[in-house]
């Protein structure tokens, strides 16, 4: 048997203990990062009675990292030029649908998979598709019921158009990895496994659903004394075949896979690296977090920060000794906070000795160990000691910002393969939505499904820079106007040209004058144009808009000049020249990601 044979139970079995197998050593590791994570972690050996204090370090870690690994939203972009027009549209919708997909989950997506990236060194993304939604994108335009008002009808009406009209059947979802069984060696995989928990009412509803739409064999799931009664249950999928099983080993669903793809794609962080001694397949290599190699030195700095905060309770609360009877002493300071003793030397505080200073060293060793082992405190925020200048600060940032460019290459490979399968569901089931105002019809893809996915972070100072560089490459003709929007981060290249034709229509004297004289209609005020066209002002100013607009249009604007030069109508060069003679020069760059601040307001201090 293959995996493109219709599976039955025995074989979906024999394919989840082989992938439980290869995963097994990485599944019991997760739950030591758990514990480090939750800080839950064993501060002592077992049986010692210790103070317990476990600093947030862990999860710092972590949350840090995935701010710098996906901090921005999706960014799509497709390729060619043949289809210009329809990749701009394309791009457009895609990045709605990245949104609606976010806002649908409990959690964002990519935040999660950066997390999972970051914490476990390994990722799962799902693209899985809402059949109710499908459903509400496909049903017909209602009709009247019998005894239905026309008013109930209307709303019903307009309740239709509106999720006809809004409907996004996609999910794009972060499963625990823990969930999801891949190939650890296929990037793309062939067959996945996910298990997981359904509740009984959903098992029936799903059964009989299909069953009724007559898709493959179904054993329809009959709900006993709770439909809320958990079920832990198998979803088989490769490129043929979709299945669900109950780990009773009952089949539900066993149907052909219309999609023609394994809606699962995964990804390790990059951090790991196989031993040379190794004999077989084991992704717990490759599968490595920041936390990782760090367990020792996160454990050491609890148990120094527990012991010095112990040291501080004991210095506050320093237990007595007396010669008198303990118990009369504590009695009297706790009835009257005085004690009496026939001498003063009758009672004394206990003395603690003296930690030697060194042991501050072996905090600091601790922490730059850690430091060491994941990335520099400046790209959470932290000012290191000595560091002075905002270069210094801007240089640490740019190296400490190379820890996470694997993982986010990764997260944005990840993001991508799920936006080329939902461009291929939109193909294979023929959809046209609307998402956010923006439409996707099968006809948009041109048979071509390929795109890229980004979460790109960019330093505000070195984007205003490289726009005034790319302006300036404008201006001398070694750069054209759709490279320069790109890079000005126009996504919508086709809407751009046309809005800028509309503000070339809009710049036309004829124009302006048919603006001026609506408005002045609008304001009560015809009556002075229609004076100024009697004394002879009106032909001076239509000849002046038939010669082509050589002649600039005579009704003034509120600064006195005519209106074209009000409204601002010059031509792209002078507005660029424009553009750039109010921008003030920015100094050269500290690093090829961290550009220096500007000079702008110096004239103003002192």
């Amino acid at each position: 048997m293959d995996f493109n044979s219709k599976p039955d139970t025995t074989w979906i079995q024999q394919v989840v203990t082989h992938l439980t197998g290869l995963w097994s050593d990485t599944h019991a590791r997760n739950s030591v990062r758990d514990s480090y994570y939750n800080r839950t972690f064993s501060l002592w050996p077992e049986g010692v009675k210790r103070p317990i204090l476990r600093p947030a370090k862990p999860r710092a870690i972590i949350d840090h990292a995935v701010d710098q690994i996906a901090g921005s939203s999706a960014t799509v972009r497709r390729f060619g030029e043949k289809h210009k027009e329809d990749n701009d549209k394309v791009e457009r919708a895609m990045q709605a649908i990245f949104h609606q997909a976010s806002l649908r989950e409990p959690n964002p997506t990519f935040k999660q998979i950066a997390k999972n990236l970051a914490l476990y060194g390994y990722a799962v993304v799902e693209v899985a598709l809402d059949s109710k939604d499908l459903q509400l994108a496909r049903d017909e335009e209602p009709e009247g019921e019998k005894g239905e008002t026309s008013e109930e009808l209307k709303r019903r009406k307009a309740l239709w158009e509106h999720r006809r009209r809004t409907v996004m059947p996609f999910r794009i979802r972060a499963p625990h990895p823990q969930r999801v069984l891949l190939d650890p060696m296929e990037k793309q995989p062939y067959v996945a496994v996910k298990t997981g928990v359904w509740l009984a009412q959903t098992l029936h509803d799903i059964t009989a659903a299909r069953k009724k739409a007559g898709r493959g064999t179904v054993h329809v799931y009959e709900v006993k004394d709770n439909p809320f009664e958990p079920v832990p249950c198998i979803e088989y999928w490769v490129e043929e075949w979709h299945s669900l099983i109950t780990l009773a080993n009952d089949m539900l669903i066993v149907e052909p896979n219309t999609w023609r793809f394994v809606p699962f794609g995964h990804a390790f962080s990059g951090r790991g690296q196989e031993p040379s001694n190794i004999t077989q397949i084991n992704p717990e290599w490759q599968a490595v977090g920041f936390l990782d190699h760090l367990m020792d030195d996160m454990k050491a700095n609890a148990q120094d920060m527990a012991a010095r905060h112990n040291m501080l309770l004991e210095a506050a609360f320093m237990p007595m000794g007396t010669t008198q009877p303990a118990e009369q002493v504590e009695e009297q300071l706790a009835t009257s906070g005085m004690v009496e003793l026939p001498s003063r030397t009758d009672l004394w505080y206990l003395e603690r000795p003296q930690l030697p200073r060194q042991l501050q060293d072996i905090d600091a060793a601790l922490l730059k160990d850690i430091e060491d082992g994941t990335y520099t405190r400046a790209v959470s925020g932290v000012r290191d000691v000595g560091v002075n200048t905002v270069g210094q600060q801007a240089i640490l940032n740019t190296a400490g910002q190379r820890a996470f460019i694997t993982m986010s290459e990764q997260v944005s490979h990840l993001a991508t393969k799920a936006g080329e399968q939902i461009a291929q569901l939109i193909d294979i089931l023929d959809l046209k939505l609307e998402v956010e105002g923006h439409e996707i019809s099968r006809s948009d893809l041109n048979n071509d499904y390929s795109m890229e996915v980004k979460f790109e972070i960019t330093d505000p100072v070195l984007r205003l820079q490289e726009r005034q560089q790319a302006l300036a490459e404008l201006q001398a003709g070694v750069r054209s106007l759709e490279s320069f929007w790109v890079l000005a981060g126009v996504e919508d290249v086709t809407g751009e040209r046309e809005r800028i034709a509309e503000d070339m229509v809009y710049a036309h004297p004829l124009v302006q004058e048919q603006f001026a004289k609506l408005a002045a209609q609008r304001l009560g005020l015809a009556h002075l144009l229609a004076q100024e066209a009697a004394r002879g002002g009106g032909a001076a100013m239509g000849a002046g808009a038939q010669a082509g607009g050589q002649q600039q249009s005579q009704i003034l604007g509120p600064d006195g000049m005519p209106l074209q030069s009000t409204l601002g109508t010059t031509g792209p060069q002078q507005a660029a020249q424009q553009v750039r003679s109010g921008m003030n020069a920015l100094r050269q760059p500290l690093t090829p990601q961290a550009a220096r601040p500007g000079r702008n307001g110096q004239n103003l201090a002192g």
